[in-house]
């Protein structure tokens, strides 16, 4: 899919603080009470972080916004390793169901790679 349609489809963030790096999202989940919130809390943090990163560096094409989605991916991963009861496919997953049309573009790509 070319010109950046899927790009188009995001919505352009506010700028806020500094994101959170891992360690930090480990500490509060550790510290946490109510796990499943947070989780969802982190969810919508790691997609801000994706449409934020592909605004600051003026991505205009697909491929730039699946770059950031395979950071963000990572990043999960990361986290999800080092605490317990966390999915690793997790970020993956709500990809998939919640933005089923970019998932599936994105995991296209990847397959050309």
């Amino acid at each position: 899919m070319g010109n950046g349609a899927i790009v188009q489809k995001l919505i352009k963030p506010k700028l806020r603080r500094p994101w959170m790096e891992i360690e930090e999202y480990v500490r509060r989940f550790n510290n946490a009470d109510n796990k499943g919130k947070l989780l969802a809390r982190f969810i919508i943090d790691f997609l801000k972080e994706v449409a934020e990163a592909f605004h600051k560096r003026g991505v205009k094409t697909d491929e730039g916004l699946f770059a950031a989605l395979d950071e963000q991916d990572g990043k999960w991963r990361q986290f999800a390793a080092q605490v317990k009861g966390v999915n690793p496919d997790g970020f993956l997953c709500i990809m998939q169901n919640r933005m089923s049309d970019i998932h599936s573009k994105w995991m296209r790509h990847r397959k050309q790679l």
